[in-house]
Formats: structure tokens, C-alpha cells, sequence
């Protein structure tokens, strides 16, 4: 599938949030999954008065699962080789696309790259936590 067509495709309102990983004052990173269980992060990376600006990758599971850990970053995560692409995405206040971009994952300008230091400091899950549950067959081939 092409770079467009992914971008066409997500359609952020057929998405299902799991979980904010990282909230100040409103989400800042969020984890949504699309019906065929595959995993998206929402990373909020700019604003204006109308809408707000994120960046979006697809995330396969199991290094989900390692960022949650602290076994890798944010940034590391983001560079992974797994995709070609992230896409750039405005939102409106009342979740309307009002424009996006394919980006490739070299040429994201660096005011949206995430901090070297950009862990994930939860390191240990609880039945509690939505992941104790969406990570169980990863966890389970660890054990």
C-alpha cells in the first residue's frame, strides 16, 4: 500500500484508544489500536488555534511492549526500520483530519523528534494497567 493510501486510511475515528502513556494536561502520547488489532502511536507534537498536530506511526507489538518496559525510548522507537513513514496529521477539536502528510521517518524535522531521554519509567505492570492484559502473549513467550 502506498504512503498516500495509508495516510487516506487512518481514519482516527474507526480508531480505539487503549490507553494515554504520557498526559500533561491532555494526552501527549497515546496508543490506539485499528479492528484488525493493529497498534498506532499518537505522539502530540505542535498546536494552533484550531488544531493540533500529531505525529502517527504504526507500532508492532513487541517493541510496543520494550518501550513500556524502559528497554528502549520514545526516540529509539520512533526510528525503528519497522515503517518507511510516520504521518503528520492535523486534528480539530472535534477529531476531523483537516489536513495530513507522509513523512519519511529521516526527514521528520527535529522539533517533533522525541528527547534522547524519552523512557517510558512504568517499567512493571499490574493487572490494573491495560497492558497486563494486551501484552499477555508477548509475556508469556518470555516466561
Amino acid at each position: 500500500m502506498s504512503r498516500i493510501k495509508i495516510a487516506e486510511a487512518l481514519n482516527v475515528n474507526k480508531l480505539t484508544k487503549v490507553y494515554d502513556l504520557i498526559e500533561y494536561e491532555g494526552p501527549l502520547l497515546s496508543h490506539f489500536i485499528d479492528e484488525n488489532e493493529n497498534s498506532f502511536l499518537f505522539l502530540w507534537v505542535d498546536t494552533d488555534k484550531i488544531t493540533n498536530k500529531w505525529l502517527i506511526w504504526i507500532v508492532e507489538k513487541n517493541n510496543l511492549f520494550n518501550y513500556i518496559l524502559g528497554d528502549i525510548s520514545l526516540r529509539d522507537l520512533l526510528a525503528l526500520k519497522t515503517k518507511d513513514f510516520v504521518v503528520l496529521i492535523d486534528i480539530d477539536n472535534d477529531l476531523n483530519c483537516v489536513k495530513y502528510e507522509s513523512v519519511e521517518i529521516d526527514k521528520i524535522p527535529e522539533k517533533y523528534t522525541p528527547e534522547l531521554d524519552s523512557f517510558f519509567y512504568e517499567s512493571h505492570l499490574v493487572s490494573t494497567n491495560p497492558y497486563y492484559e494486551f501484552f499477555n502473549d508477548i509475556k508469556t513467550k518470555n516466561e
